[in-house]
This record gives structure tokens, C-alpha cells and sequence, in this order.
């Protein structure tokens, strides 16, 4: 199990990377605009004690994801499941299948995942 702790929450991806002071200097125009389209579906945000900063992406199912400015990466491995203890954030082991079956799983029992 992976622990993070909760040093801010926000209501946006945009509100916490400017609170978090991340570097998007790279290529500052592409970051945001990857941002403001993260925006549309995020449910909240987080910036964590270590700085990094993750938020919860709203599909078919709930996701949470940590937020990298500048890569993206897909891959079938299973879901964690991800729940909330105060003012931290426990990551299971993956263990929900990244199917159809294992999505429709997910939703049905109401579980907050995560692809790390």
C-alpha cells in the first residue's frame, strides 16, 4: 500500500499547480493547455506534503491520477483501489482488472481507482 498526505485540496488542477509552484517552464503554453482540459472532468485536487500533485479525473468510473505536465502514459496493468483517511490518501496494491468487467466493478461498488 502507497500513503500520500494531503497538504492542500482544491476544486481545480489549475488551482493547485499554481499553489504547488510546479515548473511548467519546458513548455509553459502546452502544460497549461493540457491543464484547462484536465479541468473539464476534474472533480478536485491535491497537492501533496512531497509537492507532487494528483486530482481525481471523472469518466466512466472516478480516477485518480497524479498530474505530470509533460508525460502521459497508457498501460493495461490493473487498478488500485483508493480511499481516504483524514488527511491521507492510501493507494492499494492493483488488484481491479483494466477491463470492461473490472471498470463496470469499479462503478458499481462505488470504488475511487487509481492507474499508477
Amino acid at each position: 500500500m502507497k500513503t500520500l498526505t494531503i497538504k492542500a485540496e482544491y476544486k481545480t488542477l489549475t488551482e493547485a499547480v499554481k499553489a504547488s509552484n510546479m515548473d511548467l517552464s519546458y513548455n509553459e503554453g502546452l502544460a497549461w493547455q493540457r491543464i484547462k482540459m484536465i479541468d473539464k472532468n476534474c472533480k478536485r485536487a491535491f497537492v501533496m506534503d512531497n509537492k507532487s500533485v494528483w486530482f481525481i479525473f471523472s469518466a466512466d468510473i472516478d480516477i485518480f491520477q497524479k498530474f505530470n505536465p509533460f508525460h502521459s502514459c497508457l498501460h493495461d496493468g490493473a487498478f488500485s483501489i483508493v480511499s481516504f483517511d483524514n488527511s491521507n490518501i492510501n493507494i492499494s496494491l492493483p488488484i481491479i482488472p483494466k477491463n470492461k468487467g473490472g471498470r463496470i466493478f469499479a462503478k458499481e461498488n462505488g470504488f475511487l481507482v487509481a492507474s499508477l
